[in-house]
């Protein structure tokens, strides 16, 4: 008899959503897996609940929750990704009372913080510091994409010894079809590409502060894709190109025109646009912010700066521009290094829980 797993999300098809869409990839192989929606979703193979929302939480006291439960209930591992806020901590606290000896599985895709202002980091603390210490009680496993998320959550609990027991590291990680066996395509010119919400938190306004810079360099352009509040912020420069937001399946194809890809973020947990960019033997530039150190060995696959520190993002694209056999050689570290990050590799960590908790 095949183990069923119910797989319970909130996100889209962002990055966060397209890894839980990988790790049921991955379990397919060996178990029937049920995927629902906290929002609505046009993907077929995913039961959309729709619940409502209301600043900022999903109002699940509506019949969709009775339908959460039922499916829980068929379910031998029930497995949370993201559990965020109060609403899906409410959720999975209702599937675990009504099905108190299932197993179950909590995946953090997120950081403890979130972004906007002081005060609503703060109230994002406050509510993961909660989520937490209930799921440390109650969950059997946990499962943190570095050890810097790792860490910030932990400094949030006071159960140690229970959290140390429970938890679980598992990289992000992409398919290995997308990776390139050699980069065909070199520049004369330094070729930069941003992917990714064009808001502060991912320092958007700081590249835009660092092409004002670079504005009349000819050699330097910058390709942008995403959309976001600082949209209408980018600048008419002849060197920057704004491709607004890609169709993920073509997104592939859009890395092979560029050899630097950056991230000037001031938090992140672990973007998979880095892992895509290494895959298509970009140099990576990124902040020097926890987690990212984890990916990114300085010299080796890319170049990490302080956040907001724009003069060293200059420094380090003037580097390459006059340098572009280093290019040439962090690609090549690249597409060796993206090996570890493949479904093949973290994929079978995956399994390995799952056989643990049946």
């Amino acid at each position: 008899m095949t183990n069923m797993i119910l797989h319970v999300i909130q996100t889209g098809l962002g990055g966060e959503g397209q890894q839980q869409y990988r790790i049921k990839k991955v379990l397919d192989t060996r178990y029937q897996n049920v995927t629902v929606s906290f929002h609505k979703t046009d993907l077929k193979e995913i039961i959309p609940l729709d619940f409502p929302v209301f600043l900022d939480e999903e109002f699940i006291f509506t019949r969709n929750i009775f339908c959460l439960i039922k499916l829980a209930k068929k379910s031998d591992i029930i497995i949370c990704h993201n559990l965020f806020n109060y609403s899906s901590l409410i959720a999975y606290l209702l599937m675990i009372f009504f099905n108190p000896l299932k197993r179950n599985l909590i995946i953090f895709h997120s950081n403890i913080d979130g972004p906007g202002s002081k005060l609503r980091t703060i109230y994002y603390k406050l509510r993961k510091t909660l989520i937490i210490n209930f799921v440390v009680m109650f969950s059997d496993k946990l499962v943190f994409l570095t050890d810097g998320q790792r860490k910030s959550y932990k400094n949030l609990c006071p159960f140690d010894k229970k959290f140390r027991n429970k938890t679980k590291m598992v990289s992000n990680f992409l398919e290995d079809k997308y990776i390139l066996k050699k980069k065909m395509k070199y520049f004369e010119t330094v070729k930069i590409l941003f992917v990714g919400r064009l808001s502060y938190f991912k320092g958007f306004h700081d590249l835009i502060s660092l092409m004002e810079l670079l504005k009349d360099n000819r050699h330097i352009e910058l390709g942008v894709v995403g959309d976001g509040s600082l949209e209408t912020n980018i600048p008419n420069y002849k060197n920057i190109e704004y491709l607004g937001s890609v169709d993920h399946k073509m997104m592939h194809e859009m890395y092979d025109d560029y050899n630097i890809f950056i991230l000037p973020s001031y938090t992140e947990v672990f973007p998979l646009t880095i892992l895509e960019a290494m895959a298509r033997g970009l140099v990576i530039i990124v902040s020097d912010i926890p987690g990212m150190r984890e990916i990114i060995t300085e010299g080796r696959n890319g170049y990490l700066f302080p956040p907001g520190d724009i003069e060293k993002m200059k420094e380090i694209i003037l580097f390459l521009k006059v340098n572009p056999s280093e290019i040439k050689r962090i690609s090549n570290n690249n597409l060796k290094d993206v090996w570890e990050y493949t479904a093949e590799v973290q994929g079978k960590k995956y399994i390995e829980i799952m056989n643990e908790l049946l």
